[in-house]
């Protein structure tokens, strides 16, 4: 399981259990109830972040993907060569390209092993 994987499961069990958390708020404590504006929010980001891996997943196959991939991979090799880019954001960037680097080898791994989205809004 990739870990672009056990984060949708995760985003999946944390929304269903504040969904159904919210829906019996009145058998919540005060406090929960004082908190429901941010648990609301909290479910709001979550199905976005859903969304926009589900939508990564969905408007690419595998070879632009791959496409993808070998170009993030040029740009570490080329950040990675430069002498200027070793200071901090230097760091920064290489982080974030090996980041999306390994984003995408997730969604190929999930797009081979035929992966399915669910729709969040039906949990």
């Amino acid at each position: 399981m990739t870990a672009t994987e056990k984060k949708v499961n995760a985003i999946l069990q944390e929304y269903q259990a504040l969904k159904e958390a919210i829906q019996s708020s009145e058998n919540q404590s005060p406090y929960f109830c004082m908190a429901l504006k941010s648990k609301k929010e909290k479910t709001l980001l979550l199905q976005k972040t859903y969304l926009k891996i589900s939508s990564d997943f969905n408007c690419q196959n595998i070879e632009q993907l791959k496409t993808e991939l070998a170009l993030k991979q040029l740009e570490k090799e080329e950040l990675n060569s430069i002498p200027k880019g070793k200071g901090f954001v230097g760091a920064v960037r290489r982080k974030s390209v090996g980041d999306a680097i390994n984003y995408l080898k997730d969604l190929i791994k999930m797009k081979e092993n035929n992966f399915e989205f669910l729709f969040i809004q039906n949990l």
